[in-house]
Order: structure tokens, then C-alpha cells, then sequence
């Protein structure tokens, strides 16, 4: 017990002891540096802590550090690949209706299984379908008709005159027989990219076309003998029976305003360009037919036996420069055909075409269960513009149609 100084050298009572003590100077002032404790074991580091916080109380405050100098720095984070989340997508939304699918390598595609059925004969086909994602794009590819080489037949301008008249698919040959692919928008994300009806949709008109494609491609091999009437009969109702209502010229011509491009049409087509020019000389023709919307980039002219060739991509410059004036000139038309199969073969929304002695990129929008928005028809513009975005002027001769 400690005892204050006024006690030094007198007797003070204790009250512990009940006894009269002698104050002396070692009991005032004397404090022992080591102290022990008795009773419960204390926790030193805990008392360490606290005498810390009081050193750092009353001593200057130390220099800020800064954290991000001690903080590492983030990874970087490759980018996200849109075109692997677009995939991603549609493989979602079929896996919810228990369709089976499995992935490729690198899950950037892959492939599915469907059954289509007919409401009086049932289940009539079962079909292998490869999805993929390229350039923002959806497409779906299958092998139609598988084939061995065929010399002699005319199977690539049978496929050319198809190409005229499909909605949904473009065909090409390769090695193993014949394929087709169709290309599908995505809308935005706030419109929920793809629904469920617009890929059913999809893949249904893909069988439409598929359906008259075959029976025109198996008279070809039979017989050898190309006769286009009879594709254009085929194909006399290119769309499948869909819940959207077919649009007017007039309503296309309001898309393609709201789109923010320069517009100006008669009563057969639009005439789309990014600056205003005359009608003419619009590098883009859109036609509209019962339910889906074509447009057309001319690619290649020929008047009077001479060759003007515009707007011409870089995949068709060499070809034209060569072998072209044999092509139209001559009798060896198997060239062309070979060139023009080559680029379908390369996925894309637009097909390339030989048509009334001209070359055309063609491309087709399909509204499925809702019509087009603003932002897929700017994805079908750009692409038609693409194609006139390189190549010579434009002549100021007329130009061929198309037959749509």
C-alpha cells in the first residue's frame, strides 16, 4: 500500500491490519520494476498491444503510406471473347428445353441434336446441327447431302440458282458433299439477345429451305441437266408459315430512317447509302417480300460483251483481274462458280450469287417472332456496305435487277 508524502516519519494506522505502522521514505517513493501477479494467468500480448496504442497516442503521428504501394496490381484480365458468350447463350437457352448439346473444344460452338415432326406423319427427320458464333453473329451449319465427286455434273450452278432463291440458308460444296448455313441477328441484351421462338423459327426455316433444296440437287445428279424454272418453282414459297405479320415497303423505309442512314425508294425497292446521293447511285438495294427483307450489293456489270466490275471485295480482286474476261467471254463458265462457292464457304451473312450475267452479295433478314429492330438492321446495313466501301465508282449505267 501506497502511503501519500505528507505521512513521511510519522505512524499511520493500517486499515488492513489494525496495527500502527512506521512510514519511512523506501515505503513512499521505492516502486519494485518487476511486478508479479498472482491469482489467473494475464494476457501479456494483450497488455503489450494496449501500451502500444498509448505510445502511439502520444507520439508524432507517422507519415502516411499509401495503399496502393502496397497493394500488388491486378492481373490483367484477358477481354471477353462476345462471340464465346454469344454461343453460350443459345447453348443455355436450349439446354432449358431439354435439347441435347454438347460443347466443342474451346466452347466457342457447339453441336445439337433435332427431330423435326409434321403433324400427320410424325417424327421425319433426325438432324445434327453445328452452332457457332463469328463476328457477332449466330449460325447454324449441317451437311445436307453427303457426295463423292462428281465430274460432269453441274452441282455448283445448281447451287447458285438455290442460293437466288433460299431465305434462310446458303449452300455451298465441299469435299464430303453439300452443307448449308443460316445466319442469325442477335438483338441487344435489354432485348434478351435470341428467344426461344426465334431459334425454333430459325431452325424450321432451315428445313424449308433444306426440303426443296435436296429434290432439286438429286435431279441435278440424276439427270445432269440444270434447269432453273424449275428451282424457281420449287421455291415459290421461300418462307415458312411464321407468327409475323409481312411488312410493307413503306415500313422498311421507316427502319432504315430510324437507323440513321440515307433512304430514298420507288415502288420496288429502297436505295440505302451512308450520304445522300442520288437514288442510283445507292450502293444497297432492299427489297421486302412476304416476311422477310433481301438486300443486294451489285458487285459486277457486264454491257455490250465489255467488263465493268465495281464495289469489288478484296477476295474477288485477283480472280477479276485474271480469269474473268474467260469467264463471261468464253464457254468455261466452271470457274466462276468454283471462286464464288470458295467465298460462301467463309461464314458471313451475306452469299454471293451469279445472276443475270452480274455477281451479287446478297443478304436476308427473317424476322421470326418479332420484326426487325434498329439495331439488327444496322448489323444487315453495315455488312451490305461493306461490300461498296471498297472497288472503283460506280458507273453511271443502269444497273441489272435481281430477281427477287
Amino acid at each position: 500500500m501506497l502511503w501519500p508524502e505528507a505521512s513521511n516519519g510519522k505512524s499511520e494506522h493500517c486499515p488492513i491490519c489494525n496495527q500502527s505502522l512506521a512510514i519511512s521514505n523506501v515505503a513512499l517513493n521505492i516502486i519494485p520494476e518487476n511486478i508479479e501477479f498472482e491469482g489467473d494467468d494475464v494476457d501479456l500480448r494483450r497488455i503489450a498491444r494496449e501500451n502500444e496504442f498509448a505510445d502511439a497516442a502520444i507520439s508524432p503521428p507517422r507519415p502516411a503510406v499509401s495503399v496502393s504501394a502496397l497493394t500488388p496490381a491486378a492481373p490483367v484480365l484477358p477481354p471477353k471473347d462476345p462471340d464465346k458468350a454469344l454461343a453460350n447463350v443459345a447453348l443455355g437457352m436450349l439446354r432449358l428445353q431439354n435439347w441435347p448439346c454438347q460443347e466443342e473444344d474451346g466452347y466457342r460452338s457447339f453441336k445439337m441434336q433435332v427431330r423435326f415432326k409434321t403433324p400427320t406423319r410424325g417424327v421425319v427427320a433426325n438432324d445434327e446441327f453445328r452452332v457457332f458464333a463469328e463476328n457477332g453473329v449466330l449460325f447454324f451449319e449441317q451437311l445436307v447431302l453427303e457426295l463423292p465427286e462428281l465430274p460432269g455434273v453441274p452441282l455448283l450452278e445448281a447451287i447458285n440458282e438455290i442460293n437466288q432463291y433460299s431465305v434462310a440458308a446458303t449452300f455451298f460444296l465441299k469435299a464430303d458433299g453439300v452443307y448449308m448455313r443460316h445466319a442469325l441477328i442477335p438483338r441487344a441484351k435489354e432485348d434478351t439477345v435470341f428467344s426461344v421462338k426465334t431459334l425454333l423459327q430459325s431452325l424450321r426455316q432451315m428445313y424449308h429451305d433444306r426440303r426443296h433444296a435436296l429434290s432439286l440437287l438429286r435431279q441435278v445428279v440424276e439427270t445432269g441437266v440444270l434447269e432453273p424454272v424449275v428451282v424457281a418453282r420449287a421455291f415459290a414459297f421461300p418462307l415458312t408459315p411464321g407468327n409475323v405479320s409481312c411488312g410493307t415497303l413503306e415500313d422498311l423505309s421507316d427502319l432504315a430512317r430510324f437507323s440513321g442512314y440515307c433512304v430514298s425508294k420507288d415502288s420496288r425497292q429502297v436505295y440505302l447509302s451512308r450520304d445522300s446521293i442520288q437514288p442510283d447511285r445507292c450502293p444497297v438495294r432492299l427489297t421486302i417480300n412476304d416476311g422477310y427483307i433481301r438486300g443486294f450489293v451489285t458487285m459486277g456489270d457486264c454491257f455490250n460483251g465489255k467488263h465493268h466490275w465495281t464495289l469489288v471485295p478484296p477476295q474477288l480482286r485477283d480472280f477479276i483481274r485474271g480469269a474473268l474476261s474467260q469467264t463471261f467471254g468464253g464457254n468455261d463458265t466452271a470457274e466462276i462458280y468454283q471462286r464464288l462457292n470458295l467465298m460462301n464457304q467463309q461464314p458471313g451473312l451475306s452469299r454471293y450469287i451469279v445472276s443475270m450475267r452480274s455477281i451479287f452479295a446478297v443478304a436476308h433478314a427473317v424476322p421470326t417472332d418479332m420484326w426487325l429492330t434498329v439495331e439488327q438492321f444496322k448489323i444487315l446495313a453495315e455488312r451490305l456496305l461493306d461490300h461498296a466501301a471498297v472497288g472503283t465508282a460506280r458507273p453511271k449505267s443502269g444497273l441489272h435487277k435481281l430477281a427477287c
